[in-house]
């Protein structure tokens, strides 16, 4: 074993003793659900993002796809690049996953590192249980179904956007260079509203809905973690269930700290960073110079069924307000910004009530956003897609419509993250 190994087994074993001795066994009668995730420096966070955050969010993205299969966390083991050895970064790294590790009793089995040439590399594989007749898929769902949120999508793609925007200056200067992108450090923090702080928090700390997942064992007929965007990732889900949906952006449930940010008095303009080809995950997405919504002459109902929503202060994304924000820019945070780490799931009508229910028993807003029908079905207007260049990865051959309250079709500014793209 190498020094910087074993330094840094010795860091998680003085602040726990749950480093077990590199592996683990899967109990009688349970099944094993497996995932495994990266978080790379530059590409999943920005340069100088704190170390307790890093740590964070590396195993909670992975215990959100746990989740998402309806699984209880089992082991986890982690995998960890570092161009150079720093005691007190990991000492804060160390100290943030232990705390959320004992959070939902994980421990972790096994720690491996190595140096790399000039940035952050984060390898998490996450071990999940699940009874023999549990477990929730992708491939499952069935025309008819609702489609439920958890949470508040959104939050993180505009807590990216707070986080780059209030360094524009300085981004614009290091991607002229092609340098990696800066996080916003504490002192700058200080100065941003509360809402800001909420919304940058939920960026680098995502939730893991782990006892939610369970609970949708036998209410969900299908779900996934939204991940890449809510378009995208509802997208795999009716590709593998071989169904499409049709997406109210209006339903979606549109956080207070959201539009007191952007649809308040704050003096935010996407057009100051567009241009500036930032290449962090997907900023590029908000480009205003794109038009931003279109209508089409043929329209489509929207979803029936009213949001279950655990919180009173629910508001719909056609909210106004007097600031410079904009309505499409909140609609495309929702619907394309990704980083949410939420869940999506299908359910049959009939399951309304035991939603509400759960909504008010895990204190967590859950609603209604569309309703999977047949593929023949799928309202999607080629014409219009094949007019909106910047739209048709969004849309092509991924069996989703999105309309607006009005039923009009509506076209995000630009198509949900891709690895590749």
């Amino acid at each position: 074993m190498d020094s910087w190994t074993s330094n840094i087994n010795q860091l998680f074993k003085f602040a726990s003793s749950d480093l077990l001795s590199q592996a683990a066994s899967v109990p009688k009668h349970k099944k094993l659900v497996v995932t495994t995730d990266s978080l790379i420096e530059g590409v999943h966070f920005p340069v100088n993002t704190p170390a307790h955050a890093i740590a964070h969010k590396s195993l909670a993205v992975n215990l959100s796809d746990i989740a998402a299969m309806g699984a209880c966390p089992h082991v986890i083991s982690l995998v960890l690049g570092l161009p150079y050895y720093d005691e007190e970064w990991l000492g804060e790294f160390v100290k943030a996953w232990v705390e959320l590790s004992q959070t939902f009793n994980v421990p972790l089995i096994s720690v491996k590192s190595f140096r790399t040439l000039n940035k952050i590399e984060i390898h998490v594989t996450a071990f999940g249980l699940l009874g023999k007749s549990e477990g929730l898929y992708r491939h499952t769902a069935q025309a008819g179904d609702y489609v439920y949120v958890s949470g508040a999508i959104g939050e993180a793609a505009a807590g990216l956007f707070l986080e780059l925007h209030q360094n524009v200056d300085k981004n614009r200067e290091r991607n002229k260079s092609k340098d990696r992108l800066i996080a916003l450090n504490t002192t700058e923090l200080l100065t941003m509203s509360k809402h800001e702080k909420k919304l940058i928090a939920r960026l680098r700390y995502p939730t893991p809905r782990l006892a939610l997942g369970q609970a949708l064992n036998g209410v969900a007929s299908a779900c996934i973690d939204i991940s890449d965007g809510l378009v995208a990732d509802l997208g795999h889900l009716v590709q593998r269930s071989k169904v499409s949906a049709c997406i109210n952006c209006d339903d979606i449930y549109i956080s207070d700290a959201l539009q007191q940010t952007f649809l308040g008095d704050g003096d935010f303009s996407i057009n100051e960073v567009v241009g500036t080809e930032l290449s962090l995950v997907s900023l590029a997405k908000f480009d205003s110079s794109s038009s931003s919504s279109s209508s089409s002459s043929s329209s489509s109902s929207s979803s029936s069924s009213s949001s279950s929503s655990s919180s009173s202060s629910s508001s719909s994304s056609s909210s106004s307000g007097s600031g410079s924000g904009d309505v499409s820019m909140l609609r495309d945070f929702t619907l394309v910004g990704g980083d949410d780490y939420e869940l999506c799931f299908t359910s049959p009508p009939h399951n309304v009530s035991k939603i509400e229910a759960l909504s008010q028993q895990y204190d967590i807003p859950l609603t209604c956003v569309a309703v999977l029908d047949t593929i023949d079905k799928a309202n999607i207007n080629e014409e219009c897609c094949q007019s909106k260049v910047v739209n048709r990865g969004a849309y092509s051959g991924s069996n989703i419509t999105v309309i607006d309250a009005n039923g009009e079709l509506y076209f995000p500014l630009k198509k949900s993250y891709e690895h590749f793209d």
